[in-house]
């Protein structure tokens, strides 16, 4: 049966500020975190700079190369870190705490705007600005994401945060104070930057949080701590900020939040209750957390606080793919639930092979857990061959589902090989290569969504 995805199908890519980027801020807790040499001694970081990127962030010639190619959308980062070089934490506003000093609402008028953009670097909007009028003319839709693993500079040392998680003033997702810095930046862009198609206020927070917070000492993700409590400090915050921001983004546009998403499969028949618990911290915790307001605070597996009226959801989720990952448990229930599993290599896998069950798994999945419309995307490392029946596979996936679930489109992450966070240029993910070249996944992935395919 041949499949036809329909011309308002949003097709694309994602186009990362880390990934894809030459001019990185230093003003950055990336930039920080891969140029200090105590970080780089410890391995956190495998391979290069993200300066070392040969890639003009928001350039002409991206819009050409998604125009000729019959795509309609590219999904952007906000660059929080230039946009307020100096930071918003000493300008005033009237802030709504509920009973634990959680934000949950902000004052919105002229006055805060006014001293928001006296702090603002306003080239930076005139960038974006720009760049998203330049795609209109092109009749290519922009989604804008706020935040997408990188946090400023004053509000995030992650240095000084891996040494003291909770004294360290500048921590991060660990601060309670970033959340009101969080819904003044939303506000900023909301009145500065409001011709966006589609807003996302964080996008895969769950890679942050495990690979930061609760298990950074192995992922390297800053600020490369391994903390219960912190992970769970970290989710609250990041919940309220994706909260308050979806309340002041969505009056202007369709805004959803984004996670990373594994399969998490079973090694054996004693490992499908942890590979299950898995698949709930590692994938749908956050947006438990984010859209619903409740909240898990010792990793238990239950909700011990729920504030389901003090949260406002979501308009989508879009679910940032990568396959299959085999978990065993170890049979050490000493041990807190988070330890009680470990990840295999697959027994029966092969370069293409290794990609089933895909999609579908995890649309079912998150569907039926959240019930929003669903922006489908893929982020594959290894061989270009694998990439390319990965592609396959997970978009006749995706138009198998679309009987019965409301999927809007498909965002490949990233158009180009790039800085892939703590695996650095040893990753590569890209369709495009570094040198420019198309790679033939580039060319699948664009045929099938422009001329469909026989199931």
């Amino acid at each position: 049966m041949p499949i036809i995805f329909n011309d308002d199908f949003i097709k694309g890519f994602h186009v990362g500020y880390l990934q894809n980027n030459k001019n990185i801020s230093k003003n950055s807790d990336w930039y920080e975190w891969t140029h200090n040499d105590d970080i780089r001694k410890m391995n956190y970081i495998k391979d290069g700079y993200p300066e070392d990127n040969k890639i003009q962030y928001l350039s002409n010639d991206l819009l050409q190369e998604i125009n000729k190619n019959h795509l309609n959308t590219i999904k952007i980062d906000m660059d929080w870190a230039s946009l307020f070089p100096d930071g918003t934490e000493n300008i005033d506003a009237d802030i709504k705490m509920n009973d634990k000093n959680d934000t949950i609402g902000i004052s919105l008028n002229d006055k805060l705007f006014n001293e928001l953009k006296k702090s603002a670097d306003n080239n930076i909007i005139e960038k974006y600005h720009d760049f998203i009028e330049r795609a209109k003319s092109y009749n290519i839709k922009i989604i804008l994401t706020l935040y997408n693993g990188v946090l400023p500079l004053w509000l995030h040392d992650p240095v000084q945060t891996n040494k003291s998680p909770f004294k360290n003033k500048r921590s991060g997702w660990i601060n309670k104070n970033i959340v009101n810095e969080f819904a003044k930046y939303a506000y900023y862009i909301s009145r500065t930057i409001n011709n966006a198609d589609f807003y996302i206020t964080i996008n895969n927070g769950n890679d942050v949080i495990n690979k930061g917070y609760m298990y950074g000492n192995l992922d390297g993700y800053p600020p490369g701590i391994s903390s219960y409590d912190a992970s769970i400090i970290s989710l609250r915050n990041m919940a309220y900020s994706h909260n308050i921001a979806y309340k002041i983004l969505s009056k202007i546009g369709k805004t959803g939040i984004s996670i990373s998403y594994n399969n998490y499969i079973p090694y054996d028949d004693d490992s499908i209750k942890i590979a299950d618990y898995t698949n709930y911290i590692m994938n749908k915790l956050i947006l438990f957390n984010s859209i619903y307001g409740l909240f898990d605070n010792d990793l238990s597996n239950i909700f011990d606080e729920k504030r389901i009226n003090e949260f406002y959801g979501t308009d989508f989720i879009e679910i940032d793919y990568s396959g299959n990952v085999y978990t065993k448990y170890t049979g050490q229930d000493i041990l807190p639930l988070p330890l009680r599993f470990t990840f295999m290599p697959c027994r029966v896998c092969s370069d293409n092979n290794d990609v089933e069950p895909m999609m579908e798994m995890a649309l079912y999945d998150v569907y039926k857990s959240f019930k929003f419309n669903i922006i489908a995307g893929e982020k594959v490392p290894g061989s270009d061959n694998k990439r390319a029946e990965f592609v396959k596979r997970s978009l006749i996936d995706i138009y198998r589902s679309m009987k019965f679930i409301k999927i809007t489109g498909n965002i490949y992450s990233t158009l180009y090989d790039g800085y892939e966070f703590s695996d650095g240029f040893a990753r590569r993910c890209g369709m495009i290569d570094i040198k420019n070249n198309k790679k033939d996944s580039f060319y699948l992935y664009a045929s099938i969504l422009n001329d469909g395919i026989n199931d």
